[in-house]
């Protein structure tokens, strides 16, 4: 009886599990592209009060050292942008500061920026939420380091040359 009492409750805590992940979609892709069209769709919508100000733009931008650009609406329920360690290298040939916004309204989005040679964060791995923070880098080849999901918010990572 115990031999066959084992493999069910592993069988179900698997399909239990299951349900934890199915239906998620991921951005270990490049950024603006979605495993379907509907999560494609789903991305590319503002909230009304964010059309209306014009101060939303629901267009994912990733062209670093310039402009980093992450949106996703409210979900109800589960879901959101879903990212498992995506790394975005990009180097930078003059002394820029960069500025983080972020609005995570709902999520446990995580961001930093580590030297791609020595692996160390310069800008520790850390809770987005509401802020704003700069950083001043160096020239040198970076990456930005995204953890967690994104339910209903943004954040923008902006480089600017320091003169």
């Amino acid at each position: 009886m115990k031999k066959m009492l084992l493999p069910l409750v592993l069988l179900a805590a698997l399909f239990a599990l299951s349900g934890c992940v199915i239906g998620l979609p991921r951005i270990d892709l490049p950024v603006g592209t979605q495993p379907s069209e509907a999560a494609s769709t789903a991305s590319n919508t503002q909230p009304p009060e964010a059309a209306a100000s014009g101060t939303e733009d629901s267009t994912d931008i990733d062209n670093l050292p310039e402009e980093f650009y992450l949106y996703q609406p409210p979900i109800n329920g589960w879901g959101g942008r879903v990212c498992y360690g995506y790394s975005n290298s990009f180097t930078i040939e003059v002394p820029t500061e960069f500025t983080l916004t972020g609005d995570v309204q709902k999520g446990d989005m995580q961001l930093g920026i580590r030297s791609r040679d020595s692996k160390e964060y310069l800008f520790p791995l850390q809770e987005v939420g509401i802020q704003t923070a700069t950083i001043v880098l160096e020239p040198g080849e970076y990456d930005l380091v995204l953890k967690g999901v994104l339910s209903d918010g943004s954040l923008r990572l902006t480089g600017a040359a320091v003169e």
